[in-house]
């Protein structure tokens, strides 16, 4: 693989895990009482600050899924031997990005700890990075995505995200518009 081909492929990675772990850094700026915006009215500025503070995540959330429609096409017209959803398995470790956030200090004058908050993420997103996670973005449920392990009848695994809404015990699935976010990892955009 060619120096920038990788290159790219590790910022396509590191994008995704910003944006999977973006809620992270949003938790803490609303534990803390971030103020961003600055009217007249006190409710006002709640709602403008909650609005920006957690519609960042949900950009980056759509930047990333757009991003990973773009990649290479690939599909899978054997078939599957097996499919099972994995959403519940992923969802713990994001829970846990979640408890980190709040367990996050705050310093004593009640401003943001920028150095804790940072060095804390970026290890975060370098983890879920090199670790080849399988690119699980709570935020994708919101937007209709599932995700599912599927068995294809050559047997090899492999992380589907996919708007489908698949039954259990479905056979004779193929997935024919798929874009390979990584060795293990697509995206289907049949339903898109």
């Amino acid at each position: 693989m060619k120096f920038i081909e990788k290159s790219y492929r590790y910022l396509c990675h590191f994008y995704m895990a910003l944006a999977a772990t973006s809620l992270l850094p949003a938790i803490y700026f609303i534990k803390i009482g971030a103020s961003i915006c600055h009217t007249q009215n006190d409710i006002v500025n709640i709602c403008l600050d909650l609005l920006v503070i957690l519609g960042i995540p949900v950009i980056m959330s759509l930047l990333a899924l757009l991003w990973m429609k773009k990649q290479g096409e690939d599909s899978i017209k054997t078939g599957v031997s097996g499919i099972a959803p994995v959403s519940h398995e992923c969802l713990p470790v994001y829970l846990g990005y979640i408890f980190v956030s709040l367990s996050l200090p705050v310093l004593m004058n009640g401003k943001i700890d920028w150095q804790t908050l940072i060095i804390v993420y970026v290890l975060i997103c370098f983890f879920v990075t090199f670790s080849k996670t399988l690119c699980f973005n709570p935020l994708f449920i919101i937007f209709g995505y599932g995700y599912y392990q599927v068995t294809t009848k050559n047997g090899v695994k492999v992380f589907v995200i996919t708007k489908r809404k698949i039954k259990k015990g479905e056979d004779n699935l193929i997935f024919e518009h798929l874009h390979k976010v990584n060795e293990l990892v697509f995206i289907d955009t049949d339903n898109d």
